[in-house]
């Protein structure tokens, strides 16, 4: 949304908005070291100076010239009690099927993305009990090797359940082919390579269904990333070391193994506590950005400072401040990794397809 003082203008896209405009507002160059840190920009900011995003758990109300804003929703932990594994499969179990029965609605032809995660395969187990007809699934996979190829595993499931699969493989020249127009789908940048194997499936999926289920967001809610658990150990290390040991070590692993080494990373990690050094699963190396940045930038970011991304990410940890580690982390990808990135590659690379996603 754009408020000035004859108007406010609001829209799905900025796209949109831009072309309400006489003319196009000016870059917020302070977002950039944000976007290079995390490969989105988190928060209500947008790179467009005046366009903001309304944040999620919020509602706007517009009275005359002014818009208020406040939070009606947000993300709570309550690890005070454990009611025992048996509780936690079976409400789980539940939880999954009710949202799956809600994302049922529909009175158009329906398919499934199928990777062979754990997330989609677990969405086809629990609906192919729950539907009469056989399943639509739809898979992609990249023909540059087996290692990029993870379609076995979708045919796995498929074959399992017995579902009506389709499938697709992209190549490099594709891939490269689809770029701009990514650019422009995505209306914002957002480092994500996964969003162009999903417009690939979701145009493969139109030829068949008009509405498709997926498994975005599962990862944030049961803690799925490997990332999680190299944190935890970061964590055990440097209360076994200490402050001094950590930036010895740190120092150590920079000068023999170089900066840019995945150890070396971690090690420079462990200098900081969680609160500083997590930047969710999307952290991109300090050192990269040195090397990148002109000299008179690096000056103009120090005058201005960090202020709007470092702000809301340090606000994020103070509200979950007596959580234990994991928590902190979930709930930090929930209000970054996964809004500002998954879910918005997953809702511009579906709807340019005319496909409605429902995660």
């Amino acid at each position: 949304y754009l408020i000035s003082d004859e108007e406010i203008i609001f829209a799905s896209e900025t796209k949109a908005i831009l072309k309400g405009l006489d003319k196009k507002p000016e870059l917020n160059t302070q977002l950039i070291d944000a976007y290079m840190s995390y490969g989105y920009i988190p928060g209500e900011n947008t790179l467009h100076k005046g366009i903001k995003r309304l944040m999620p758990g919020h509602c706007a109300v517009i009275k005359g010239p002014k818009m208020e804003i406040r939070q009606w929703w947000d993300l709570k932990f309550d690890n005070k009690t454990d009611k025992g594994l048996d509780y936690y499969v079976t409400e789980s179990k539940h939880l999954l099927e009710s949202a799956i029965d809600l994302r049922l609605r529909s009175d158009v032809p329906l398919g499934i993305f199928l990777s062979g995660g754990i997330d989609s395969s677990a969405v086809v187990g629990l609906l192919a009990e729950r539907v009469p007809d056989k399943l639509k699934t739809f898979s992609i996979g990249y023909d540059f090797g087996n290692d990029f190829d993870e379609s076995k595993y979708a045919r796995l499931v498929a074959d399992k359940f017995n579902t009506d699969h389709h499938e697709i493989k992209i190549t490099p020249a594709q891939f490269k082919a689809f770029i701009p127009e990514y650019i422009k789908l995505m209306d914002e940048p957002v480092t994500e390579a996964a969003a162009i194997s999903l417009f690939f499936v979701s145009k493969l999926a139109k030829e068949n269904v008009t509405v498709a289920l997926s498994g975005e967001g599962s990862d944030e809610i049961f803690a799925g990333y490997d990332l999680y658990r190299y944190m935890s150990v970061l964590e055990k290390y440097r209360s076994k070391v200490g402050q001094i040991g950590a930036n010895f070590f740190s120092w150590l692993s920079n000068m023999v193994l170089g900066e840019s080494h995945k150890i070396s990373k971690y090690l420079s990690m462990a200098r900081l506590p969680l609160e500083q050094r997590y930047k969710g699963i999307s952290t991109y190396q300090e050192h990269h950005k040195t090397h990148l940045y002109r000299d008179d930038f690096k000056v103009s970011l120090k005058e201005q400072g960090q202020v709007n991304a470092t702000r809301f990410t340090s606000n994020l940890f103070n509200k979950v401040a007596d959580q234990e580690q994991l928590s902190k982390m979930l709930y930090f990808d929930t209000k970054t990794w996964l809004v500002d990135d998954l879910l918005i590659k997953a809702d511009r690379m579906s709807m340019g397809t005319s496909i409605e996603l429902r995660v």
